[in-house]
């Protein structure tokens, strides 16, 4: 059985409200883009293509320091100092 997606943005964001406060985070979607351009201000930004069906990309963007705390915690709790390869490949997981 095929489950028709509604909204995107819902999912986006009760996926966020499960996944983010693992990490001691908050967060706040900010809005649907349609323009074909990225505008971002934040220092690290992950961007992931839409599949099975779906056109789009999704921006997560965040400071360094909440990026290094996200993939310290990939890490299995390192503490990471320096937003390296290592740290880039564990946050993109």
């Amino acid at each position: 059985m095929e489950t028709k997606i509604s909204s995107l943005k819902d999912c986006i964001s009760d996926a966020c409200n499960e996944i983010i406060p693992i990490f001691g985070l908050e967060h706040r979607l900010i809005c649907e883009l349609t323009e074909s351009t990225l505008n971002s201000c934040e220092e690290v930004n992950i961007i992931a293509g839409l599949t099975q069906g779906l056109n789009g990309v999704i921006i997560l963007e965040m400071p360094r320091k909440a990026a290094c705390l996200i993939a310290g915690k990939m890490m299995g709790g390192t503490e990471i100092l320096e937003f390296d390869k290592m740290a880039q490949s564990a946050i993109c997981e």
